[in-house]
């Protein structure tokens, strides 16, 4: 009998545990297209660019920025939202700084999670 209760609880402990994870799982989601921003693809047409600088408010309404990598064209801060006006830095592989723009304002919430910065010059 005593094994019977032992084991009862034990499945039940177990299905707490899963619920738990998935609701923390659910609690601490990204940011998405539904409201707190959109990730920025910057297309800056210089064929030496090899890096690009992101500055601007986040999803939190703080001041933040970060540098990626450019393969081709254009880059896309995967993971990064971004709300408002955002200035992009372009720079070559020796990192000098071949110009920038001010982008925006990014919206809040759009359709897809992706908003296209595209230079024009």
């Amino acid at each position: 009998m005593r094994s019977n209760v032992v084991r009862v609880l034990a499945r039940l402990g177990a299905a707490l545990c899963v619920v738990v994870v998935l609701i923390a799982g659910v609690a601490t989601g990204t940011a998405s297209a539904g409201g707190a921003g959109q990730q920025v693809q910057v297309c800056a047409g210089f064929s030496a660019q090899r890096y690009i600088k992101i500055e601007g408010t986040n999803q939190n309404n703080q001041w933040t920025s970060m540098t990626m990598p450019v393969s081709g064209w254009c880059a896309t801060s995967w993971g990064w939202w971004w709300v408002g006006s955002v200035r992009t830095t372009s720079y070559d592989g020796n990192w000098n700084q071949l110009g920038f723009n001010w982008c925006g304002p990014v919206p809040a919430w759009q359709s897809t999670d992706v908003y296209n910065c595209i230079w024009h010059g």
